[in-house]
């Protein structure tokens, strides 16, 4: 009762008074309940109620009597109930089905005299369990055709009721009253609940909701309109105008549109108006009004809603700003944008694809007009483009064509992607145009540039083909003069050094004096000499032409740094220089070109030998690194002789340089040893280098790299030439050898050699003298010349393959040409082996052993019987 108000207050004390007996007719206490319910607040309805029910059961005798209200959803809910003294609890719960049932098609009052006389069943029974002898339910209507609220029931227990038609009546008339009361109640709570509702909406609404009246007059407003206006709380707003509220300006603008509202009735809808932010910042609200009417029609004021959009309005002029960016953009950089809904064909073009297809922006577009624009020559190929970027997800679009429009053409390049539905439908597409026209000309022009710079250099570059071909023509004709030059300077000197050679052997086998022994020795040293010179020229000429192979054979380290030691032994002994001989174990065999390793070692220990007059020489080799397949090496030979300055190391490995002429002229030599040797290193994988002093003696070394093998080499078959020539006189003595030279001496020497081991000579002056020596005489080898007047020995050879049993024979070349495409000459024309000139007895006896002991069948007869 605390928040009642004292008007309500006093008629609920009115109401508790009236309870008391008092000498009033019903009609009358019918009319003081009606006139105090109408001060009741519906918060306390239910205990004023209680008394009423209390006077209606009193009315009738009733033991107990209730209110049961039900809402338009049908909850029910006991509103009030009253029992009389000594008649025990008053039933809790609900009516049951049949009375709601029948109050909600009643318009007066039910009433059962007898409970016992109801039909059967658990209404009854619920009742008659309660002692209820008489029952009367009263339906709650506000009035006529109103729908039932409730109803009210009466009971009783000691008595069956037997009541006149006027208290019924009367009864009636105090539900309606109930009803009416309740429907107050309602409404009341209701109004209240909606007021609150709204309370909460302007207290909390984020608009500026306003009511004026007639005049201008604010009657209420929404909160924020009092903290924008600097107040408290918004009820300090009512009766001020905009004048006292805002800027003479802002309240000029509002009192002007509110006008035509307020006297015309014409609402403002959506207005945009500046207006003062709290932080004091430009800021615009959206504004709409609207007349307020009475019943009667007349305009009593107008209600106002303004909503701030100052965010909206920076973001569209953001939007505002970035469009026409955009639209400057494309301008720029000649590129359009659009899109495409697809299902539909709804196109929308950006400014500058209109400008670059040449249409006017207030034309209407649609897909038909874009194909209309593209050039006839395209068409088919965008629309197959179009066509796969449609149908085929991820696929996009990128193509460039040309336009057709007014006469003109213009180039495009056009990319988009498409969006496609879940089911694979293309949605829309989004793409740009870029006018390429300029693009594409510049391309045209660079190309034709191109294509004209590309004859002019292809003519330039066929000139200087033909130019380079002379060239080359006239250089492979030197080189061609050059190895003729040399294969010849090679002959004419090897052949006569052959003589020598020859003759200086022979002579030293025939038995000689010391001083003839002597003479016999300088001049086999000259001859060798000569032939080294010869050799290291030759040497040098085929590494320089990219014609030197290397061969890949076991190599045994530990013989290699023994066999040179050999080769300088003489001439150390002779200067008592002491020799030695250092070899570090390696973990594997290793393959080489032996021959070209021991020549690179040997021309780093001869000139060890030569610069060194006392102390001694060493030879070494030792492993400096390994990986999967291969071993480098380094070899090195020091010695005590007389040094060199160290200005002058740089240049020792250059062709045909010395340390400085007085070595020319005091030791002799070439100056290509050391050259030599550094191009045999590089081709093996190495370098080369040397560390010197002078008067301190010197170090000269070099790198290899040689690939690895699992076991090492071992030697078998004849270790010298007196075993060679032994087992070709044992084994072979008797065998006929066909001798071709043109020259008498080498002739002379070969047949005394041939014949020292047991072996049968034949002699031919050239090619033609040999074919007529086969006719008359099979042999079982030959010796043939290369160089040889009338027929020389590669014409002789190739006839005697085409004659009947012409590859019986092994047929070895005696040849002054070292290169080896000359060698290679003689294995094309026929020849099975070669000896290089000046002859060698050990090579040549090996060779002849080596063929000798080859099985081939005789050219005719049997050869058996030639022993």
């Amino acid at each position: 009762m605390d928040n009642i108000h004292p008007q309500e207050s006093e008629a609920v004390t009115c109401l508790g008074d009236w309870l008391h007996p008092r000498p009033q007719q019903p009609w009358e206490q019918l009319c003081v309940l009606a006139a105090t319910l109408i001060h009741v607040p519906p918060e306390v309805l239910d205990v004023g109620v209680v008394e009423v029910l209390a006077r209606m059961a009193q009315l009738v005798g009733a033991q107990h009597a209730a209110v049961m209200c039900r809402d338009s959803q049908g909850h029910t809910r006991l509103a009030a109930q009253w029992g009389a003294s000594g008649s025990g609890e008053a039933p809790q719960g609900d009516l049951a089905a049949e009375e709601w049932a029948l109050l909600h098609h009643a318009v007066s009052p039910l009433f059962i005299a007898d409970v016992a006389a109801l039909p059967p069943g658990a209404w009854r029974d619920a009742l008659q369990a309660r002692g209820v002898r008489s029952r009367m339910l009263l339906p709650m209507r506000s009035g006529r055709g109103k729908p039932c609220l409730g109803g009210v029931w009466l009971e009783t227990h000691d008595q069956h009721w037997t009541l006149d038609t006027e208290t019924p009546r009367l009864l009636g008339h105090f539900s309606q009253l109930l009803a009416w009361a309740y429907a107050r109640q309602r409404a009341m709570l209701a109004e209240r609940s909606l007021f609150r509702d709204f309370q909460v909406l302007l207290e909390n609404t984020t608009d500026f909701i306003y009511f004026k009246d007639a005049q201008g007059r604010i009657r209420f407003c929404s909160q924020n309109v009092a903290q924008l206006t600097g107040y408290t709380h918004w009820r300090e707003l009512i009766g001020k105008r905009v004048s006292d509220l805002y800027s003479p300006e802002l309240a000029r603008i509002y009192e002007e549109e509110e006008g035509p509202v307020l006297r015309e009735g014409r609402p403002l809808i959506d207005k945009i108006n500046p207006y003062a932010a709290v932080n004091g910042g430009p800021a615009w609200v959206s504004t709409s009004k609207w007349p307020v009417r009475d019943e009667q029609g007349m305009i009593v004021g107008l209600c106002g809603i303004s909503r701030d959009v100052t965010a909206n309005r920076q973001a569209q002029e953001a939007l505002a700003r970035s469009e026409d960016l955009l639209r400057r953009a494309q301008a720029v950089g000649r590129i359009g944008s659009w899109l495409v809904d697809v299902p539909t064909d709804a196109t929308e073009w950006s400014a500058e694809t209109y400008r670059i297809f040449g249409v006017p922006p207030e034309q209407r577009i649609d897909t038909a007009l874009f194909w209309a624009c593209i050039h006839p020559d395209d068409h088919e190929r965008v629309a197959q483009a179009w066509t796969r970027a449609t149908t085929v997800p991820g696929a996009g679009y990128d193509i460039e064509h040309r336009i057709l429009r007014h006469g003109w053409v213009r180039w495009v390049h056009e990319r988009a992607e498409v969006e496609f539905s879940a089911d694979g439908r293309a949605i829309t597409c989004v793409g740009t145009s870029e006018d390429i026209t300029e693009r594409r000309r510049v391309r045209e022009t660079l190309r034709l540039n191109e294509e004209r710079d590309r004859q002019w250099l292809q003519a330039l570059v066929e000139e200087r083909t033909r130019e380079l071909a002379v060239a080359k023509e006239a250089a492979e004709a030197a080189s061609v003069a050059k190895s003729a030059f040399l294969a010849n300077i090679s002959h004419e000197i090897r052949t006569p050094l052959n003589a020598i050679s020859g003759m200086a052997h022979l002579i030293r086998r025939g038995g000689l004096s010391s001083r003839q022994t002597d003479q016999i020795e300088k001049l086999e040293a000259a001859s060798a000499h000569l032939l080294n010179i010869i050799n290291a020229v030759l040497d040098l000429s085929k590494i320089e032409a990219g014609k030197l192979e290397l061969q890949q054979h076991p190599v045994l380290i530990q013989d290699l740094l023994a066999g040179v030691a050999s080769m300088v032994h003489e001439r150390a002994a002779g200067k008592a220089l002491h020799l030695h001989v250092e070899a570090a174990p390696l973990p594997c065999g290793v393959l080489g070109d032996a021959t070209r390793l021991q020549q690179a070692l040997l021309n780093y220990a001869a000139n060890a030998v030569k610069f060194t007059e006392q102390g001694w020489v060493a030879l070494r080799a030792w492993m400096l690194a390994e990986d999967a397949q291969r071993i480098q090496l380094r070899f090195e030979v020091e010695d005590t002789g007389i040094g060199i300055e160290p200005d002058a190391l740089g240049r020792l490995f250059d062709a045909f340089e010395q340390a400085d002429n007085s070595t020319t002229r005091r030791y002799g030599g070439t100056g290509l040893g050391l050259a030599i040797t550094r191009k045999l290193a590089e081709l093996m994988g190495g370098e080369v280098g040397a560390r010197s002093s002078a008067g301190q003696g010197s170090c000269f070394w070099f790198t290899a790299w040689l690939d690895k093998v699992s076991s090492s080499p071992t030697l078998s078959g004849a270790s010298c030439q007196a075993e060679v020539e032994a087992l070709l006189r044992r084994h072979f003595a008797g065998r006929r050898v066909l001798v071709v030279e043109d020259e008498p001496v080498n002739r002379e020497i070969l047949q005394l050699l041939l014949e020292n081991v047991g072996l049968v000579v034949a002699l031919a002056e050239d090619g033609l003298e040999a074919l007529e020596s086969l006719g008359q005489q099979p042999v079982d080898l030959i010796l043939m010349d290369m160089q040889m007047p009338r027929l020389d020995g590669l014409a002789a050879t190739q006839r005697i393959r085409l004659q009947p049993g012409g590859f019986d024979v092994p047929i070895l070349a005696m040849t002054a040409n070292a290169f080896a495409s000359d060698r290679q000459r003689c294995l094309d024309a026929g020849m099975d082996d070669f000896v290089t000139k000046p002859v060698s007895p050990e090579r040549l006896f090996a060779a002849l052993l080596t063929w000798l002991s080859t099985p081939r069948q005789p050219m005719a007869g049997d050869s058996a019987t030639r022993g």
